[in-house]
């Protein structure tokens, strides 16, 4: 999805991005001329989009050549390369989101769980949802104690479902 002209933005699924990042960072590549001719501002944008993409295909890269078992080395290049998009891509302007500091959890527990395209999340994904729903929901005052009350009503929910369907 391509966002508003208020809001520019890509948001992908996970294979929809892996194929589209190597062919944007060849396009800016490509284009670097006419983004040079842009004005200044811009054509800063344009190199700091440019070498964010750079760094994610690196860190995409060591992800698909690596193991179930990531060493301390490709740990380490995954977290620097990781941050450096994060921190290229807010200083190009971007919206910094909820799952960019979760990505950085992701790179550290690689020592741990290993390859995260070795396993999967989607199971918990449909959460996601329900989670933001309950969190939107809630009064700010109290906000914690109101998302764990509400998410403590929805897991004795679903016990009881699975207990008597």
């Amino acid at each position: 999805m391509i966002g508003t002209a208020d809001s520019p933005c890509f948001a992908g699924k996970d294979s929809e991005t892996h194929g589209l990042l190597p062919w944007v960072v060849e396009t800016l590549k490509n284009n670097m001329d006419k983004i040079k001719a842009l004005p200044p501002n811009l054509h800063l944008e344009g190199k700091l989009l440019w070498a964010a993409g750079k760094a994610a295909v690196r860190f995409d890269t060591v992800l698909r050549a690596s193991t179930r078992r990531i060493s301390e080395d490709n740990t380490r290049q995954l977290m620097t390369d990781y941050l450096q998009f994060a921190s290229l891509i807010e200083r190009a302007g971007g919206n910094m989101v909820q799952k960019h500091h979760l990505m950085i959890h992701c790179v550290q527990n690689t020592r741990t769980q290993g390859n995260p395209r070795m396993y999967t999340t989607y199971r918990s994904e449909s959460f996601n949802g329900v989670l933001a729903r309950i969190c939107r929901a809630c009064n700010r005052r109290n906000w914690y104690k109101d998302v764990l009350y509400h998410v403590s009503i929805l897991n004795t929910l679903e016990l009881n479902q699975m207990m008597h369907p």
